[in-house]
């Protein structure tokens, strides 16, 4: 029974991370909500750079706020204290202004 049990555990954690990985883009998402004054900074560096993301507004389109908890979740983070701006890299999460920006000169 022990031994059945320890299966079907190990076969869950194998397909709940599957999923959860397929779930993920692989391409660079910028979450910015409209009206702040930070997510405001980060569209000003990528338009100076001429830098094009996938953008995606939280705070009026539910759907997309939970995505952004999707990709906060991967990353081990609270999701009920999530802010924006949020960047997931591909691979990572960042959040705020100034790790974001940090992040994107580093990639040019």
């Amino acid at each position: 029974m022990r031994k059945n049990f320890l299966s079907f555990l190990f076969l869950g954690v194998i397909l709940l991370s599957s999923c959860t990985s397929n779930d993920l883009s692989s391409t660079p998402i910028l979450f910015y909500g409209e009206g702040c004054p930070h997510c405001a900074l980060v569209e000003s560096y990528l338009s100076e750079q001429k830098i094009v993301l996938s953008q995606k507004e939280v705070y009026h389109h539910p759907d997309n706020a939970s995505e952004l908890a999707l990709y906060a979740k991967h990353c081990n983070m609270d999701t009920k204290n999530i802010g924006v701006p949020f960047l997931w890299t591909g691979k990572e999460c960042l959040s705020g202004d100034e790790p974001i920006i940090t992040y994107l000169k580093k990639q040019r």
